[in-house]
């Protein structure tokens, strides 16, 4: 933590130590600063979409499941080619009972995972149907 800390204060904008220290506070069950520094890794890098689908699971234990959503929305829009987003969004779609939406979300990131990923991926989606 204390590295990001300084990374920060030579660079408020670093949207890499923003993000690392979001995960941290994440863990830590500090989610109201966790959005912060994920808000400000947004900021400064809009093309992270690890950053917004953190948030949103910030957001989903401060109780804000519309703020969350659009969160995963964004990360998607973002980072379409990441398959962490899709599985962040399918989980917290199964969650809400959203089946169809849970497994079209598993469906994209097998495509988007490399192998052994995929794999892991399928066994999941396989649990859903």
């Amino acid at each position: 933590m204390s590295a990001f800390d300084a990374a920060l204060q030579i660079d408020p904008r670093n949207a890499d130590a923003a993000y690392e220290r979001g995960r941290i506070l994440l863990k830590i069950g500090e989610p109201g600063k966790a959005i912060a520094d994920f808000t400000t890794a947004v900021l400064a890098k809009p093309s992270l979409g690890r950053a917004y689908a953190k948030r949103g699971e910030a957001k989903i234990i401060l109780k804000n499941w519309l703020g969350a959503f659009l969160d995963f929305d964004q990360a998607i829009a973002a980072s379409p080619d990441d398959y962490e987003v899709f599985v962040v969004r399918a989980t917290y779609k199964f969650k809400r009972g959203e089946l169809a939406g849970a497994k079209a979300d598993l469906e994209a990131a097998i495509a988007l995972a490399d192998s052994a990923t995929a794999e892991s991926l399928k066994a999941m989606l396989e649990r859903l149907k």
